[in-house]
């Protein structure tokens, strides 16, 4: 199974994964639709990884925060991320495919 599709996280934005003819894109937008930016997407050994940049908004430094796919199941997509404000796993639910 690959972790195409419309995914939503548990803040509410959401994350849109299309296959690309050599490997994947990750698009991130919030509910009220402002976009984040999203680097160093990368398919190693059947897992996914990205890394979405959120705007501190302060003028300070912005946060990078890296997902990587842990387990890809039909509705439900588990990921693992980390940041300099911690880390944990999420669970993302699929909004369409």
């Amino acid at each position: 199974m690959t972790p195409v599709g419309l995914w939503q996280d548990e803040d509410g934005d959401l994350h849109e994964i299309r296959r690309r003819p050599h490997g994947y894109v990750v698009l991130c937008t919030t509910p009220e639709g402002d976009a984040f930016e999203v680097r160093d997407v990368r398919w190693r050994a059947d897992r996914l990884k990205w890394t979405l940049i959120i705007p501190d908004g302060l003028g300070d430094a912005d946060l990078h925060r890296s997902y990587e796919t842990v387990r890809i199941e039909l509705h439900r997509l588990t990921v693992r991320w980390k940041s300099s404000a911690g880390e944990g796993e999420e669970t993302f639910t699929r909004v369409s495919a």
